[in-house]
């Protein structure tokens, strides 16, 4: 399987870990927001041709702000019923659609089954729906976007592009750089 999501940073997939779902839990380690899918097999030529795209697209995108405060849940389409945290976002939905009317524009293939596109994070996969606040609200922001494929660890492919710096950012790297 190969897709294009932003990572949950460590500390925040933490505390999503933490909350308490029913059905079987996604560690931390594997909390993302899906943006694009590709399904399985997908060529490496592909992958080569996704990468210059999403490199396109994100290195002209700005770091993205997420917040989560309720748990949801969406139909079962065969894994079990997906416990998950919506995303309200009108950056990660603008991404959404700049990455997809860019492959569109490429013919760069990629997966349609899900026409309507709902940001989310998955915390489990349950015999039953399940909603609720979160104990918190949670707010994280995204640096990057990840282009994640393979099943195995010997044949997994995993890039990374970081979204563009915003001025103060650029300033703060370069003072970085200077102390190293």
């Amino acid at each position: 399987m190969a897709i294009i999501c932003i990572k949950v940073p460590h500390d925040a997939a933490r505390l999503l870990e933490g909350v308490e779902v029913p059905g079987d839990r996604s560690s931390a380690s594997d909390m993302h927001v899906t943006l694009l899918t590709f399904g399985k097999d997908l060529p490496i030529i592909d992958i080569a041709k996704a990468m210059c795209v999403c490199y396109d697209v994100i290195s002209k995108t700005r770091s993205i702000a997420f917040s989560v405060d309720y748990i949801d849940s969406f139909d079962d389409h065969g894994s079990g019923v997906p416990v998950v945290c919506p995303i309200d976002s009108p950056e990660v939905h603008a991404l959404w659609q700049s990455l997809k009317d860019s492959f569109d524009r490429l013919n760069i293939p990629y997966d349609t089954k899900w026409t309507e596109f709902k940001p989310h994070v998955t915390l489990s996969y349950s015999d039953e729906p399940f909603t609720g606040p979160l104990p918190a609200p949670l707010t994280w922001t995204a640096h990057d976007v990840i282009i994640w494929g393979g099943d195995s660890t010997d044949q997994r492919i995993s890039i990374t592009i970081p979204f563009a710096l915003t001025p103060l950012e650029k300033v703060a790297m370069k003072i970085i750089d200077a102390l190293v």
